[in-house]
């Protein structure tokens, strides 16, 4: 458990360095397995906190199955 939450951690910051508000917004697609899973925290928690708005790209999260 503290292995997912420092990776958490980890991905939190680099978003949080490296995002800064954009001009111009890109659409993307992300295809997720469910937002059940903890692999994909990371991402759902990024759209929660808007982290994606200020890096200026409009994020669609796309659940799918195999």
């Amino acid at each position: 458990m503290k292995t997912i939450l420092a990776r958490l951690a980890a991905t939190l910051l680099a978003l949080a360095l490296t995002s800064a508000p954009a001009a111009a917004q890109t659409k993307v697609t992300i295809a997720v397995g469910g937002g059940a899973c903890l692999c994909y925290l990371p991402t759902v928690l990024a759209k929660q906190l808007g982290e994606y708005d200020k890096a200026g790209l409009a994020i669609l999260p796309s659940s799918w199955s195999i």
